[in-house]
């Protein structure tokens, strides 16, 4: 996470659920992300607990360098396939379980 915030990459989270916060709070990563993209119109314009980090839907993301998926596997793959245009871009998706890149067509 570091090297990422380091180079002057923008990076997001991609889920604003238990699974988010968690890894923000417990690893005390609140300053590498610049808000959380969750796309539960229920979630949006609200902050998530512990960090604080605003809420936003998915039309931030071609804002960001990185996005950090903090999502089960099924769900990764349909906000990947959704948001071709991002990796299109430039941009990287990685997933918290193994902060490798996720390939365009995982």
């Amino acid at each position: 996470m570091a090297s990422l915030c380091t180079s002057g990459q923008k990076i997001g989270m991609f889920g604003a659920g238990h699974l988010a916060a968690k890894f923000i709070n417990l690893f005390e990563l609140k300053e590498y992300f610049k808000y959380v993209i969750d796309d539960d119109p229920k979630k949006r314009g609200l902050r998530m607990p512990g960090s604080e980090l605003p809420i936003f839907g998915s039309d931030m993301l071609e804002s960001l360098d990185v996005c950090m998926l903090s999502l089960n596997p099924e769900s990764e793959k349909k906000v990947i396939a959704k948001n071709q245009s991002f990796i299109q871009s430039g941009g990287q998706f990685k997933s918290i379980f193994t902060l490798s890149p996720l390939p365009a067509n995982f």
